[in-house]
């Protein structure tokens, strides 16, 4: 038998391997459905659905014409979407949290030509979702919480099985399964000894982005609860340094912003900046390229910008570059995270900084003095030759 090494391609999915994570993605499949149907070049789209949309079939007596004109639509779409979420997946960070936990939800009526409801729900350990399921309801319900009990029974009937197989996985659950709803009639109905209902705010119920088209800013903030990233801005947000203005704020204000939220986030965004080691390289790179301007004229192959970027950020590295992962900024907070920190050999404080900061700018200020004194003397000095030049000729005439 050989070993090929860690799994990265597995039945469409690809795996991305690390020593704290998984990031798991169909970027390969989705490239390949795009090329099928030629939409590889087309101008992607923030939500797979349209909010205010309601999809009807046409009255037309040609049934295949109802089909295409009703599908067509929607399927280009949904293909816009997935055209500008190439990059995206499901990070499943390491955690020893095997609590299983759920979301379901339901609408009422929503195809508006059967009058049937959909079912969406959503199951968690740690801070990610591992099964999901969104599907139309077989029967016609006639109230909310009618369609809501219904979504409930299948979501239960999910719980149950996963309740046995993780029994099997040695993970046995400890207590009844959470489930949350947010219909509080429905709640009233359900009872089982396996399960126990909670009621959840409906802006905080994940299983929503299942059931029905969202909003822009609510459908984002449901597909971060889910787990699903671009795994090149969860990068940035692992090995950035943690005070930068370039990672995610943790935010406790209502959503959406209320004035003075706005006005916070716009002051912790200040905070990170003002703090932030990759400010203090660019007033590095700043002070040198306005002291180094001359010479960059006259030897541009030795005192280029590049090479003066390039020479600080290895100098910046040699005394020491701080970079890590704050647990403080996690927007989902999770209790068995652990901060961590890489860097370089000789870590200089932020008050080092800040004074090697003043050096270089009293530095380039007695410079500048300097060369204005040099100034204002070649000046008398062509002041006193004019002169003497003037008498000169005043003497001759």
């Amino acid at each position: 038998m050989t070993d090929i090494g860690l799994m990265s391609y597995y039945l469409g999915i690809e795996l991305k391997q690390r020593e704290d994570d998984i990031f798991i993605s169909q970027e390969v499949y989705a490239k390949e459905i795009l090329k099928r149907y030629g939409m590889v070049y087309c101008k992607s789209i923030k939500t797979p659905m349209e909010c205010i949309q309601t999809w009807r079939r046409r009255q037309n007596p040609s049934h295949i014409f109802q089909e295409f004109c009703w599908k067509l639509k929607v399927a280009k779409r949904i293909l816009r979407y997935i055209k500008g979420t190439l990059d995206y997946g499901i990070m499943y960070s390491s955690s020893q949290d095997f609590k299983l936990v759920g979301y379901c939800d339901s609408d009422w009526a929503d195809d508006k030509d059967d009058r049937k409801s959909t079912t969406g729900f959503v199951f968690f350990m740690g801070n990610s979702s591992f099964t999901w399921n969104s599907k139309k309801q077989p029967i016609v319900t006639l109230s909310t919480y009618k369609a809501e009990y219904v979504a409930d029974t299948s979501c239960v009937c999910h719980a149950i099985w996963l309740r046995s197989l993780l029994k099997e996985l040695h993970r046995t659950q400890d207590g009844p399964t959470k489930i949350l709803v947010d219909n509080k009639s429905a709640l009233g109905l359900a009872k089982n000894p396996e399960v126990e209902f909670e009621n959840v705010k409906s802006q905080d119920q994940v299983a929503d982005i299942f059931t029905k088209p969202l909003k822009i800013d609510v459908f984002h903030k449901l597909r971060m609860s889910l787990g699903v990233m671009n795994q090149y801005c969860h990068l940035f947000e692992r090995y950035l340094p943690p005070f930068t203005s370039f990672l995610l704020t943790k935010g406790d204000e209502e959503w959406p912003l209320k004035p003075e939220g706005r006005k916070k986030r716009r002051g912790t965004l200040v905070e990170n900046f003002v703090v932030s080691q990759l400010s203090y390289l660019a007033i590095f790179i700043v002070l040198i390229c306005i002291t180094e301007r001359k010479k960059m004229k006259e030897d541009p192959l030795n005192f280029s910008v590049f090479n003066i970027v390039f020479e600080v950020i290895s100098a910046y590295g040699n005394v020491g570059f701080t970079m890590g992962y704050s647990c403080s900024r996690q927007l989902k907070p999770d209790g068995s995270c652990e901060d961590k920190w890489f860097g370089f050999a000789g870590k200089w404080s932020d008050e080092g900084k800040v004074i090697l900061i003043l050096v270089m700018f009293l530095g380039r200020l007695k410079k500048s003095n300097m060369e204005g004194d040099c100034h204002m003397k070649a000046r008398q000095e062509q002041d006193n030759k004019k002169l003497a030049s003037a008498k000169t000729n005043l003497k001759a005439d």
